[in-house]
């Protein structure tokens, strides 16, 4: 859920290591296994659904480290106007979450990003 002032990409990792973050954004595109959904795009006030909670808690108990998940959220301007290897390579990012299993029960499984 995007409650922010700008449009922003929101991307799902299992993996905690930022490095791996770019090439897993530039192999979105070609199936690979590293990433769990596309990158995301989230207009001002909107909110998106990546997949049903039952999905997810299988996914996050049998494929994440510690059974967590990371959440990273961009800003959409600075991707269009410098592209993703330049707000990937000099790490500007927006917001980072890592989110544990039971955090986000607790939270009915809703990501909220507010600057």
């Amino acid at each position: 859920m995007n409650l922010s002032t700008r449009d922003i990409f929101c991307y799902v990792s299992t993996d905690t290591n930022y490095s791996e973050i770019a090439s897993q954004i530039n192999e979105n595109d070609q199936g690979s296994e590293k990433f769990i959904f596309p990158v995301e795009f989230i207009r001002v006030n909107d909110t998106v659904c990546f997949k049903g909670v039952s999905v997810w808690e299988g996914f996050v108990n049998g494929n994440c480290q510690d059974s967590a998940i990371n959440v990273f959220i961009f800003d959409k301007n600075q991707v269009d106007r410098f592209g993703w290897d330049y707000v990937v390579s000099n790490k500007k990012i927006l917001k980072q979450y890592r989110f544990r299993e039971a955090e986000l029960v607790e939270n009915s499984w809703i990501i909220k990003f507010a600057e």
